[in-house]
């Protein structure tokens, strides 16, 4: 139920703020204000700065934290900073997640990058999905961890659990317990880290099954012929656009040029929010087309929505020799995207960061023409 309220608040909310230019105020629970019952905000920023002797539901592109909750907290945004106190739960959706105050009981997140400060103190336990995590601080219970970089430099009580590509585990950690992580590379193991249980590595089924085999070889060839692949989609996508679309490519370009932090704050939230509603919709008999639906549009909009972001890199790099919004000038970018992509670890950074902000063009496009 809590989980279907804070869907709603999204999509009342992105509705709102895509129709109107002027930016919301602010929503700002001040300090010395105590708030009786459960507490409801959305907005572009919200702050709760007073005290709340209920549960607090919060939606917007930055949410801050820094007083007190006498109950859970649910809240999803693009930007989401816990400094105060959090006498239940914390249920967090974000693009960005920064907890440096106290949380009573558990903490369980799904966000791009999760960190938890030196400071931070949860007095249960952490269940964590990031692209990035580092996780310090204090933590009373277990931990499960699913990533992509995870460093831990937490002093955790009982002990972890872990799906990641890479894990660090720095010299000011201390693990009461096992660790037990699944990864096809080991973990990299400070030294002065502590940890009192076993230490268990499992590769990953589908790396030891194929290691040093032909297959191997024939995923590195497929690995090339994906990529050729992608760029003739994008290529050919994006001459659609420029063909057929333009005023609405025009618009997305604006978007990236005078609101950028904007087009990047709604990329966060739909990058986040849109799988799980399609993962909610897959649970209901009713919801099973409509899931389906969206699922393909997330998948075509995911591919696409970098064409803004690469549109606009090379309407302004190249603009000294190439007229902009061209086929010449869209090759010429679309190739230096790849090579870039290419590039490990850089190149996911950059695929990710193109897509955000182009999803977030996509959307305040069709605001400004008024579709939404």
């Amino acid at each position: 139920m809590r989980f279907l309220i804070l869907l709603c608040l999204f999509f009342s909310s992105l509705y709102a703020h895509a129709k109107q230019e002027l930016e919301p105020d602010v929503i700002l629970l001040p300090r010395n204000r105590v708030h009786q019952g459960d507490y409801f905000a959305w907005g572009k920023s919200v702050e709760i700065s007073g005290t709340v002797n209920g549960d607090v539901y919060l939606f917007g592109e930055q949410i801050v934290i820094d007083g007190m909750v006498n109950g859970d907290v649910l809240a999803c945004g693009g930007s989401i900073d816990i400094s105060g106190c959090v006498l239940g739960n914390v249920r967090a959706l974000a693009g960005q997640l920064l907890l440096s105050g106290a949380v009573g009981s558990s903490v369980t997140a799904v966000s791009g990058n999760v960190q938890l400060a030196s400071s931070a103190a949860v007095g249960g336990s952490v269940v964590a999905v990031a692209g990035n995590g580092d996780f310090a601080g204090k933590i009373q219970s277990g931990a499960t961890f699913i990533a992509s970089n995870l460093r831990i430099a937490a002093q955790i009580q009982k002990g972890v659990i872990g799906y990641v590509g890479h894990m660090r585990i720095a010299s000011r950690a201390h693990i009461a317990g096992d660790v037990e992580y699944q990864s096809s590379t080991p973990a990299l193991i400070d030294e002065g880290a502590t940890i009192e249980g076993t230490l268990t590595h499992h590769p990953s089924f589908f790396h030891e099954l194929i290691k040093g085999t032909w297959i191997q070889k024939l995923l590195v060839g497929s690995k090339v012929v994906a990529l050729l692949m992608n760029f003739f989609y994008s290529l050919v996508i994006g001459m659609i656009l420029l063909k057929f679309f333009p005023k609405n490519l025009d618009s997305a370009l604006k978007s990236l040029a005078q609101t950028p932090g904007k087009a990047l704050g709604y990329g966060l939230v739909l990058l986040v929010v849109l799988p799980l509603v399609s993962l909610v919709l897959l649970m209901t008999i009713l919801g099973i087309p409509f899931a389906l639906t969206l699922i393909a549009f997330n998948i075509i909009g995911l591919y696409t929505a970098k064409l803004y972001s690469i549109c606009f890199a090379s309407n302004w790099a190249f603009r000294s020799f190439l007229k902009p919004n061209r086929i010449p000038s869209l090759c010429l970018g679309l190739i230096v995207y790849f090579c870039m992509t290419a590039i490990p670890f850089f190149g996911v950074c950059v695929a990710l960061v193109s897509m955000l902000f182009g999803l977030g063009a996509g959307v305040l496009a069709q605001a400004r023409r008024g579709v939404l």
